[in-house]
């Protein structure tokens, strides 16, 4: 009885560590279509196809009427998000976390590096990041 026990507390605490670690899914798995605000008061509202920036000073977000001129273009190929803004392709590999409602992606343009935190619009970011 005590082995049943045991073996169900260390099933419930390697769920719990599950959890706890956030481990990344595969991109397949995890829409990119929605909004997701980033660190600096922006949010990315990813449609079928089009990707508007939408800016806020208040905390409050408006919609794709209140988004700044000329939306960017965007498609998944594969695992990669490529992105088209005026000239310019950037194509990145988005990794997700917190169930789908975080996304982090590493892009290299010219000969800087840039990582970008994304997290669902509504997201808690106190209990997942």
């Amino acid at each position: 009885m005590r082995k049943i026990i045991f073996m169900l507390l260390c099933g419930f605490a390697m769920s719990a560590c599950e959890k706890e670690h956030h481990h990344d899914l595969p991109t397949a798995q995890c829409p990119v279509k929605g909004r997701w605000i980033t660190k600096f008061n922006t949010m990315y509202e990813f449609t079928d196809s089009m990707v508007y920036t939408i800016y806020s000073t208040n905390g409050k977000w408006g919609t794709i009427a209140d988004a700044i001129p000329n939306p960017g273009k965007w498609r998944m190929e594969g695992d990669s998000l490529v992105q088209t803004v005026g000239r310019d392709v950037f194509r990145t590999k988005p990794v997700f976390s917190c169930d789908c409602k975080v996304f982090r992606t590493t892009s290299t343009y010219l000969q800087y590096t840039n990582t970008a935190m994304y997290w669902k619009e509504g997201h808690d970011t106190t209990v997942c990041k």
